[in-house]
């Protein structure tokens, strides 16, 4: 499972939510969380900021 999702479903958040607080699309979490596209720095930081966590924690370092 992607971390991203993984922290999101841990906290009960939906990706609207999770979207809402890093001030992303809803959209972009989609694309993140399927694989489609992976997160820019900035958006990696906001994730980690409203997920309460360090962005290292979203990142596989396996690169999968």
């Amino acid at each position: 499972m992607n971390f991203i999702k993984q922290k999101r479903v841990a906290l009960n958040l939906t990706q609207q939510e999770l979207a809402d607080k890093a001030h992303l699309s809803k959209n972009s979490i989609l694309n993140y969380e399927s694989g489609k596209r992976s997160p820019k720095i900035s958006d990696l930081i906001k994730i980690a900021q409203a997920l309460d966590c360090y962005a290292s924690e979203l990142i596989n370092e396996d690169g999968e």
